[in-house]
């Protein structure tokens, strides 16, 4: 599936479910142009939920690259992302079980409220944050409020690394938690930042290893 768009590439109403297949997508001009903030221009969406269970994903888009209004999970797959925003955003909550993906270009690469990383390869280049665990409705993407550390109680945020191989190379924190993490196995590494006032690991609450 071949799919270049002004808009969203894959746009689902409630659940947007691929099981399988060779993807690539071009939305909102690609990640070299800006997000038109009056219409939506993500690569892969659902409004509710997206799951991904296999398949080659080649993505290039002006806003997130793979976006879900509540919950996203990924068991597998192979992903190479440019994005203008997100790599993969959730406003609720990403899953992550496997699957190989390679973001190059993105504001914040992985970001939602709450993260679980049980297995898979992640290798992220992020502006801003590698990974970020924060609230709000892709609140912290390019056209968003700004940068992570912002909104809601440090509670309400969770990382989870139980397993993985997680390479975050970021010009600001490399993992950025409003709240605790907590790690039961994986490996996790970080270059950067390159910014002041962020570091390698910045949490709000608590870190579990």
């Amino acid at each position: 599936i071949d799919v270049t768009s002004g808009g969203d590439a894959i746009a689902a109403e409630t659940d947007a479910v691929i099981i399988d297949g060779s993807f690539i997508l071009s939305s909102g001009g690609g990640s070299s142009m800006k997000a038109d903030s009056s219409k939506s221009t993500k690569g892969i969406k659902g409004v509710v939920n997206v799951i991904i269970d296999n398949g080659t994903f080649t993505i290039s888009s002006s806003d997130d690259a793979v976006h879900s209004n509540g919950n996203l999970t990924i068991n597998g797959g192979t992903f190479a992302i440019s994005s203008g925003d997100d790599g993969i955003h959730a406003d609720s909550s990403i899953s992550l079980n496997g699957g190989d993906v390679n973001i190059t270009k993105s504001y914040e690469g992985i970001e939602s409220a709450v993260i679980t990383i049980n297995d898979g390869e992640f290798h992220i280049i992020a502006s801003d944050d590698g990974l970020n665990v924060a609230g709000g409705k892709d609140g912290s993407g390019m056209n968003g409020w700004g940068g992570g550390g912002h909104g809601g109680l440090s509670g309400s945020y969770y990382l989870y690394i139980n397993g993985g191989y997680i390479v975050s190379t970021a010009s600001g924190d490399g993992i950025d938690v409003n709240g605790a993490i907590t790690m039961t196995g994986g490996q996790v590494i970080v270059n950067g930042p390159t910014s002041d006032g962020n570091g390698a690991l910045d949490y709000d609450s608590s870190f579990k290893i």
